[in-house]
Formats: structure tokens, sequence, C-alpha cells
């Protein structure tokens, strides 16, 4: 199984690169994604080149991934700091999520031996309980996952459903999960031009 990690900030990036991201992941089919904002860390040539261009601010955040101590070059820093959280809800919109692992389960063979989790009840059981209790919204995402996966390996399957479980509440935690955005083409800038 293929996983991702993905940077937004870099200095050829514009307000359309989120979009372009998304299409990108969705159509490789890469379930697993770990995205971030770009930061010079010091010491490195990134960090002295942005010093040079007085294009470094503090970090103000405990957690890099929605901070950054770089002045992006073509957006704002509240442009960069809403199209990522934006790409964020997007990429783990239940449906998009679906999606992805859709893509990537047709790139698997099918088995001659059923695969089902059957095999592994215990293992399911957890993970439909976890589901669960992260709302009605997402109880259904493991159900309809498995039957993308029917007669393959589900392997990649549970870690993805393990990931994306993990995912979800750290985007709760960090009080940025709107999975709404995910209906949306493209991030709202308007309020944070």
């Amino acid at each position: 199984m293929v996983q991702a990690g993905m940077i937004t900030g870099f200095d050829s990036d514009t307000l359309e690169s989120f979009g372009h991201q998304f299409a990108f992941l969705q159509e490789a089919g890469i379930p697993m994604v770990l995205l971030a904002m770009l930061n010079a860390l010091d010491g490195t040539p990134l960090q002295r080149r942005l010093a040079t261009e007085n294009r470094l601010k503090p970090l103000l955040l405990a957690d890099a991934a929605l901070d950054t101590n770089v002045i992006p070059k073509q957006m704002t820093s509240r442009q960069l700091l809403k199209g990522t959280v934006w790409l964020l809800n997007k990429l783990y919109a239940p449906r998009n999520f679906l999606q992805r692992l859709q893509v990537f389960a047709d790139q698997l063979p099918v088995d001659r031996v059923d695969a089902t989790p059957q095999t592994d009840a215990p293992f399911w059981g957890r993970v439909a309980g976890s589901y669960a209790a992260l709302g009605s919204d997402l109880r259904d995402v493991p159900v309809e996952a498995v039957k993308l996966f029917r007669g393959r390996d589900t392997h990649g399957l549970r870690t993805a459903l393990v990931f994306y479980r993990s995912a979800v509440g750290v985007l709760r935690r960090w009080g940025v999960w709107d999975p709404g955005q995910g209906d949306l083409a493209q991030p709202d800038f308007r309020s944070v031009a």
C-alpha cells in the first residue's frame, strides 16, 4: 500500500494548488495521506534563503502541521492555512476517502478464496465500534469499504481504516474537522484574503 506525504506552501504553490493536490490523490487512489504546511527547519538551505528574503516568522502552534514559519510567496498565511484545512477535510470526507479506496482496491487482484472480514471478527468488531463512536456520518465507512474489497486481500484496507480513524480523530482534536468542506470544489478564500 502506498502512503503519501504532501506539503502545502511551497513558493510555486498558488490558490489553485490545493485543488490540484486533491485531484492527484483521488486519481492515484492513495487512501493514506499525511499533510502539513512547509516549514523551514533550522540550519537548512531553505531556512537560510528565507531568512535572507525576510520570509520567516515564529511558529505559533505546538503542532507544525497546521502552522508554518514560512511566509508564503503567492498567498497570505491565512490563505495557506485555510487551503490546508480545506484539503484535509476534502481528503477525509467519507465519500472521498471511499473513492480513493475504490481506486486502490481496483488495482488488487481478485483472489479465488473470499478474503472477507469474517476471517478476523474481533478486529472488525473493534473497527465497527470505533467508527460507530465517531457518529452516524462515519459509522458506515468500514461497511462500505469492505464492499470495495470483496474477494481481495484486505490487509491494505485494514491499515487504511485504522489510519483514517486516527486522522479524523486528530482533525477533531485540532478543532478543524468539517467534512462539509468536502462538498466545496475549492477553498473559500473570501474571508481570509
